[in-house]
């Protein structure tokens, strides 16, 4: 068995469509990763997909709403990594090489904190990414600029 390299952990509330997508995309990277997915009490089909779609995924659901913020750091203590991803269940990696060249970039001594430099806008219907690399690129995640991003 591999080693995971890092954790991703998901805070998730009544967005069971949403966190498949997620979890789908996070589970294509390109190095081996942990997944956690915090569960704010969701009333919405979350708890049967992940006990039916997802049962190897590390799952804890609250009895009720703490808010993000709880289930991030309560999703951190279950980590057994020693970097760890936060991430919202609408938060896509459109490369499977974002874990990678991130963990990459923190291995240099001159980095103290990285964001995640994921660009999608939904407006309209119309998905707005700004990159100067295909998705598939190793060099996916150096971004030109960021709308927001999450601290790695």
């Amino acid at each position: 068995m591999t080693q995971s390299s890092a954790t991703i952990v998901f805070s998730t509330y009544n967005r069971a469509d949403l966190l498949r997508k997620a979890i789908h995309a996070a589970k294509q990277q390109s190095v081996p990763i942990d997944i956690i997915v915090m569960d704010d009490a969701s009333t919405d089909e979350t708890p049967d997909m992940m006990t039916h779609e997802f049962p190897e995924i590390q799952y804890h659901r609250s009895t009720h709403n703490k808010g993000p913020c709880y289930q991030r750091n309560q999703g951190i203590k279950f980590a057994k990594t020693e970097i760890v991803f936060p991430l919202d269940d609408d938060s896509i990696l459109n490369s499977p090489f974002t874990i990678e060249q991130t963990l990459k970039e923190l291995s240099d001594d001159r980095i103290g904190a990285i964001a995640i430099p994921f660009i999608n806008i939904l407006q309209d219907s119309i998905v707005w990414t700004q990159s100067r690399y295909p998705p598939t690129s190793r060099n996916a995640s150096l971004r030109t600029a960021w709308a927001a991003a999450t601290k790695a």
